[in-house]
């Protein structure tokens, strides 16, 4: 019995921290050869340019062909 309601409890609070994130997020559709920017996120982006630091990185690398 308790854990079924913590199963449903916890089932709930994850439904409700969805609809919360995909609350804000549409769909993006690009054309081909459409000129994108590409944000890459912080300390991910280290294989795509030399080490430095990355406070001072740029937030955009480039343009992307779509």
């Amino acid at each position: 019995m308790t854990l079924s309601t913590l199963k449903g409890n916890l089932e709930m609070s994850e439904n409700r921290m969805k609809q919360q994130t995909y609350q804000h997020r549409f769909e993006r559709y690009f054309e081909v050869g459409e000129h994108v920017f590409l944000h890459l996120q912080p300390y991910k982006q280290t294989y795509l340019k030399d080490k430095g630091h990355h406070k001072l990185a740029p937030k955009f690398y480039g343009l992307v062909s779509a």
